[in-house]
């Protein structure tokens, strides 16, 4: 087995290790245990918690609006950033180029790629997500205030 194809098995391997965490991530309580537990209900991490129920106090409601409005903090970016960054580039080779380069030139076009995904989620997050996630906590304070919660 020459060099190249290890280090497209090892970006692989890696790919999938972070693919397999965000399916976890996002339908299960805990990123390990069996999958047919019930804590893989769909229900994730990023939002566990945070189904509202009829039976639900005011202040617990208040609580799960809370966690939901910042649940978008709570997604692993990079993650996502790295899976789409290998998709995108797998992409541009296989379908545009139609030339598979050597190992180097693909590392490199992801890790560019990967970059700008990264930096892009990384500004949604911190200059539109923020606000959203400030208006629902300030709103959340004002109702508990107003309620005397």
């Amino acid at each position: 087995m020459n060099t190249n194809m290890v280090m497209y098995i090892i970006l692989i391997v890696i790919v999938l290790f972070a693919l397999y965490m965000e399916t976890r991530d996002n339908n299960c309580k805990t990123l390990f245990g069996p999958w047919n537990s019930k804590e893989c209900t769909g229900e994730g991490m990023p939002w566990s918690g945070t189904k509202p129920h009829e039976d639900d106090s005011c202040s617990t409601l208040l609580n799960k609006v809370d966690r939901a409005g910042t649940s978008i903090g709570r997604f692993i970016l990079w993650r996502r950033s790295l899976i789409t960054a290998f998709l995108c580039t797998l992409i541009v080779y296989a379908l545009i180029i139609r030339v598979f380069p050597v190992w180097q030139q693909f590392y490199i076009t992801v890790i560019g790629m990967y970059a700008i995904i990264y930096f892009i989620g990384e500004y949604y997050n911190y200059h539109i997500y923020n606000r959203f996630e400030e208006n629902v906590t300030k709103g959340s304070d004002i109702l508990r205030e107003k309620c005397n919660l």
